[in-house]
């Protein structure tokens, strides 16, 4: 892989991760277990100035629940891209492959009361259609 390409991915994957754990931060509430830990971390009040600074803005359903779940899968695909070599194609397709169903199963096990949650269709598209377009654009490139 290039290094430009590397970086590419590497600025994607990380761009994916910030908007995605900004929509989080930002606006789910603060019920989340992970407003506990910032204020275990003595940065509640720097995450507080973010939240009031932008509670003006309202999201709609599938931003502020469904598309950070996507931009996190797609972060994970370019890293995933990233660091393993495409002559490794079992172990690159393994890898590809994990997250997205293991996400998509959860989902599945919440529709069945396996597990705790709420299953929600377009959580589902989310995981599933990043790891199609990157299998999509695997198979373009001739590496799967």
């Amino acid at each position: 892989m290039t290094t430009t390409k590397t970086l590419t991915n590497l600025i994607l994957s990380g761009s994916c991760l910030f908007v995605g754990g900004s929509i989080y931060i930002i606006f789910r509430p603060l019920t989340l277990n992970m407003f506990r830990w910032f204020d275990a971390f003595g940065i509640s009040s720097l995450i507080n100035k973010y939240r009031e600074s932008l509670s003006y803005v309202s999201l709609n359903d599938f931003v502020l629940y469904s598309l950070p779940d996507g931009l996190w899968i797609t972060s994970y695909l370019f890293i995933v891209n990233t660091i393993i070599p495409s002559k490794h194609k079992k172990e690159l397709l393994f890898w590809i492959l994990s997250l997205p169903m293991i996400s998509v199963l959860s989902e599945f096990m919440q529709y069945y009361n396996f597990m705790q949650g709420r299953f929600d269709i377009y959580d589902v598209v989310c995981y599933v259609l990043p790891l199609i377009i990157n299998l999509i654009i695997l198979k373009y490139e001739k590496v799967i």
